[in-house]
């Protein structure tokens, strides 16, 4: 047996009846009794930017690589950044691919 939903009592209950969903006595229905609304220039034009997508490889790499990356990000995070192994050897790669 198949349950069907009473969409009526529903739409009934979100739009006047539900004790849930009373609107705050302290706001007003209209928007013209309230403060004008600020309207700020957009621009509709924005730049077009790629979206790159990362994705796990497994390369073997010297220790030596290894212990240089380690040291990277250890001296990055002692100056305050956060920067990451990945991200040090994507920012490689960039460059040498360019």
């Amino acid at each position: 047996m198949k349950k069907s939903l009473n969409e009526t009592a529903i739409t009934n209950e979100l739009h006047s009846g539900s004790s849930f969903f009373q609107r705050s006595p302290d706001r007003a229905n209209d928007r013209s009794s309230a403060d004008p609304v600020q309207v700020f220039d957009r621009s509709t034009e924005r730049p077009i930017k790629p979206k790159r997508v990362a994705r796990r490889y497994s390369f073997e790499i010297y220790e030596d690589q290894i212990q240089t990356l380690k040291r990277m990000k250890a001296e990055s995070m002692l100056a305050g950044g956060d920067r990451s192994i990945s991200s040090i050897v994507r920012e490689a790669l960039d460059d040498y691919l360019k």
